[in-house]
């Protein structure tokens, strides 16, 4: 499903910024892979961890050529490290550890960036440590563990309650400071100022782009979704929680939203999702779709010059 409103045209040539989540948004799990996709991310004892649709790659390199291409993550630099990318891919900035740590750039320093986070979390540092030793103290937590001192992820067990979830939230942001992004038994754990729509208002301030296109497919991506003139996203309840919050903040200008609807399958030319479940589906199916429509916008962006 899509809902749309167009940018006004410009006269002008255009810098475009196309800032994206990776997993399950560009590329996905090996046990997702359909016949012919080629495995894009191996673990150090070779074992294939994944996916990657070569038209859909092909896609990517073209939007590379055409816009500054960063890469969003919550990954570590050794987990970012395992994906091998195709040497024609153009990747402008790679932004790891869930928006916090610059790994790499073309144009800005990435020891300069890292610094500033490194003074940033200070204040923070503290807040994210209590909450995350409340948290593995919880019969309901499987286990928790902070992320190079930026960010926390727990995964919970059989004990966990879903209907407890505005608790938790409550509980994590009230006594501790700490912003937490449910999604069904796995958590994010952040701290204010520390997320991924932090890295995009950074990206901008450093790079100036006349636009900025988004895309995501969870709810650690909201943030940096918001920042976005065109916002490629997964379900209508991410769309709804997007305007909602474009409302709350104030946006007026024009957008453009890219809405990928689970019940309305998707998938490239010459390839077809027959025979996975509906998981695996709608997984590749929001992958085909990002590529796609990634390229649709800028292709049409560009006319519009």
């Amino acid at each position: 499903m899509e809902r749309k409103k167009s940018l006004p045209s410009q006269n002008v040539e255009k810098t475009i910024l196309f800032v994206s989540d990776i997993d399950r948004t560009l590329i996905y799990p090996q046990r997702f892979a359909r016949k012919g996709d080629v495995c894009i991310e191996w673990s150090e004892d070779g074992k294939e961890l994944s996916y990657a649709n070569p038209d859909n790659l092909e896609d990517l390199i073209k939007l590379s050529k055409l816009t500054k291409l960063v890469l969003v993550t919550a990954r570590t630099k050794e987990q970012y490290r395992r994906i091998k990318w195709p040497e024609e891919l153009e990747i402008h900035s790679v932004v790891i550890n869930l928006g916090n740590d610059l790994l790499f750039s073309q144009e800005i320093n990435p020891q300069e960036w890292n610094e500033k986070t490194d003074n940033s979390m200070k204040e923070h540092l503290e807040d994210l440590k209590n909450a995350s030793k409340w948290l593995s103290e919880q019969e309901f937590v499987e286990r928790c563990s902070i992320r190079n001192d930026r960010f926390t992820f727990a995964r919970f067990n059989d004990k966990w309650n879903a209907n407890e979830k505005r608790t938790l939230q409550d509980k994590l942001k009230n006594d501790f400071n700490c912003n937490c992004d449910l999604m069904g038994e796995r958590l994010y754990l952040t701290v204010p100022g520390h997320d991924k729509g932090t890295a995009v208002s950074r990206l901008t301030k450093y790079l100036h782009p006349d636009t900025v296109m988004v895309a995501g497919d969870d709810k650690p991506d909201v943030p940096m979704l918001l920042h976005a003139n065109c916002a490629i996203v997964d379900t209508e309840l991410l769309w709804y929680g997007i305007i909602n919050a474009y409302t709350a903040i104030g946006r007026t200008d024009d957008f453009v939203i890219y809405c990928y609807d689970r019940n309305e399958e998707f998938s490239k030319g010459g390839t077809s999702n027959d025979g996975f479940s509906e998981e695996a589906k709608h997984v590749v199916g929001f992958v085909d779709y990002v590529h796609s429509k990634a390229l649709e916008y800028i292709e049409e962006s560009l006319e519009e010059i």
